[in-house]
């Protein structure tokens, strides 16, 4: 059924396609003919003819004539209004299929992701309960086995938990919890705990957070997945020996935090489009192509904005965002 769904929608989206290119924009462009350029040429030959010291035509000639031009820019402009409203007609038309669309397909990723928890948790217990010996003493390469299921079921919970994330986002159905917190604590310790991971690669960690508190209203369990989100993606695409560097700034009513990276430049048309589910720079490394949008979203829901900004050896993702939840960047 889902099959027969979307060949009915690429079917509808191929013959939109066909119309508006083939049948109306022809029309409308033979309205504007009509409208504009053959009331011109005929104006201007008649200019032409009385320069020319011709015979001028009489006064019903030359009414007949502004009187044929009139109806001919009148009915062209009846035919070019009637083609742009079934061009519009059409295009939101598809709009709201495209739409619905979409909401189908989230609402439906979600209802698979959410499905697949239950028993994914099954698994995770029984795995670890294997590996605490309830069942019994395993050998080694027993270990090593339960541990590597264990570990694929970890990374497919994390991807089910961003899919349940986007759609609750996306849906409206994801509220604030605004709580007093302290910006440059959170920020830390999403950088503490992440200190190991940057060791194993060699990666040096310069810190620009003030040690002072940074008194904020945010939903800080959201702001620290931002933050997570952000140190984990400069991780992935930062070199052995790079560097990575976190900075936290007050500026009067708004916070700007910005993580820098030492890496790969990011292609300028990419700038936008890593903020969009599961778009990933490098389709090799670790991960979904989630966390961005997530993090976009959490940032615009507290009124604040996100981009990334690309320079030679180095790539910058950038937060603005006000102290108090909400309050609109202008």
């Amino acid at each position: 059924m889902a099959s027969k769904t979307k060949d009915a929608f690429e079917k509808e989206l191929r013959l939109l396609v066909w119309e508006l290119r083939d049948n109306p924009y022809r029309r409308f462009l033979i309205a504007f003919l009509l409208i504009w350029a053959i009331p011109f040429l005929t104006i201007l030959y008649l200019v032409m003819h009385g320069t020319e010291g011709l015979s001028q035509p009489s006064i019903a000639w030359t009414s007949l004539i502004m009187l044929l031009l009139f109806v001919i820019s009148f009915g062209g402009g009846i035919i070019a209004l009637r083609m742009l409203n079934n061009i519009l007609d059409k295009l939101v038309a598809y709009f709201i299929r495209a739409k619905r669309q979409d909401e189908l397909k989230s609402r439906f990723v979600a209802t698979i992701s959410h499905e697949l928890k239950s028993p994914l948790m099954v698994l995770q217990t029984n795995f670890s309960n294997l590996l605490a010996g309830f069942a019994g003493p395993m050998t080694e390469d027993q270990q090593a086995i339960v541990e590597t299921c264990r570990s694929v079921i970890n990374r497919m919970d994390q991807l089910i938990i961003g899919v349940l994330d986007m759609y609750k986002i996306e849906s409206g159905m994801v509220t604030l919890h605004v709580t007093e917190c302290d910006a440059a604590l959170l920020l830390r310790a999403q950088e503490s705990e992440m200190s190991s991971l940057f060791a194993q690669k060699g990666i040096q960690v310069i810190s620009k957070i003030p040690q002072s508190t940074c008194p904020v209203r945010w939903d800080g369990p959201k702001m620290c997945c931002v933050f997570n989100n952000l140190l984990s993606n400069a991780l992935k695409y930062t070199p052995e020996k790079g560097t990575i560097t976190c900075e936290l700034e007050s500026l009067d009513e708004f916070l700007k935090i910005e993580i820098q990276n030492t890496g790969k430049h990011i292609p300028k048309r990419s700038l936008e489009t890593i903020f969009a589910r599961f778009e990933k720079l490098d389709p090799y490394v670790e991960g979904y192509g989630l966390g961005l949008a997530i993090s976009r979203d959490i940032i615009e829901a507290h009124g604040g904005r996100i981009w990334a900004e690309s320079h030679p050896q180095k790539n910058c993702f950038i937060i603005y965002v006000p102290k108090e939840a909400g309050t609109t960047n202008g």
